[in-house]
């Protein structure tokens, strides 16, 4: 199972690189999922309503890669949008660890 997860990953992946801290040096580079994160049966003020549920624009659910651990005061830049990491814990797999889950919100600079 964790060897289908990163195969994946690697197949499906968007191309990102994690930092710790505030700082721009010697960044992880990584393939992991960034969606949207969807609520269903809630009202938030920022949503824009589609098809499938509201969708709200300033939280996304981060799924990554067993052997990158995301840092608590860190950040991710995917394409041309960074990203504050809000929350990112292990998912275990027995054992072993599976693969990454975090929660992202766009830096401000962003919007």
């Amino acid at each position: 199972m964790i060897a289908s997860v990163g195969q994946i990953l690697r197949r499906y992946g968007r191309e990102a690189v994690v930092y710790s801290g505030d700082s721009d040096t010697a960044g992880s580079a990584v393939r992991c999922f960034i969606q949207p994160l969807m609520y269903k049966n809630r009202v938030y003020l920022k949503d824009a309503v589609e098809m499938l549920g509201a969708v709200d624009k300033r939280h996304f659910l981060y799924i990554g890669p067993p052997e990158t651990a995301l840092p608590k005061e860190g950040y991710l830049v995917c394409g041309s949008r960074k990203f504050d990491i809000l929350r990112g814990e292990p998912v275990y797999l027995g054992t072993e660890v599976c693969h990454w889950c975090a929660v992202l919100q766009p830096r401000p600079e962003e919007e």
